[in-house]
């Protein structure tokens, strides 16, 4: 009898010690600790949080990271809903043209050219007209010419971390611009959907 129950607590003992470690290693994982991450910004002064589906997807060429995009969605998205439902989204992007490094430092909407690297900051926000077609209303950065991303970090060690600002404006009404401040984001360096 005191075999078995000695049997029975080293057996036990190590199940504890497995789900521990099972933890411990999940925990370290970038897609399982996502809350540490963030992709946010204010509005026109309104702070938003676009964590919601949010992804950091890039693309390489000769050993070079020529493309980056971070993207989220300002609340919980069911793709199974209908367009018009689905919450408004908040995008980054820099495309380097001349297939150079992204590095670290600061790219501004009025410095890009065809010659060098493409900055994009939009926000998309689904709708459905009188006649029940979809149509997105798009703010961008490119009217007002007024847009600044600052990566301070870009590493498959420690991730992508960065600021951004400036002024984005609905393509169609040119007194309909939207101040975006504060910004911030912080993703993992892999594609791994955040907050899905």
């Amino acid at each position: 009898m005191h075999t078995s129950i000695k049997s029975a607590l080293i057996g036990l003992c190590a199940s504890v010690l497995l789900l521990i470690s099972c933890s411990k290693n999940n925990d370290n994982r970038p897609g399982n600790d996502a809350g540490k991450y963030y992709f946010r910004a204010k509005l026109n002064g309104e702070q938003k949080d676009f964590m919601h589906s949010a992804q950091f997807q890039f693309g390489e060429k000769d050993g070079n990271l020529v493309s980056a995009t971070v993207h989220g969605y300002q609340s919980k998205i069911d793709f199974s809903l209908p367009l018009e439902q689905h919450p408004p989204d908040f995008e980054l992007e820099i495309f380097r043209y001349d297939m150079k490094n992204i590095s670290p430092g600061t790219y501004t909407e009025a410095a890009w050219s065809p010659s060098t690297y493409r900055l994009e900051a939009e926000q998309h926000i689904q709708k459905k007209n009188a006649q029940g077609e979809n149509y997105t209303i798009q703010y961008d950065e490119a009217d007002p010419n007024d847009f600044t991303i600052v990566f301070s970090e870009l590493s498959r060690e420690k991730g992508v971390r960065g600021t951004f600002k400036g002024k984005i404006k609905l393509d169609a009404a040119p007194f309909d611009v939207i101040s975006v401040t504060e910004g911030e984001f912080y993703f993992p360096f892999n594609n791994d959907l955040l907050n899905p």
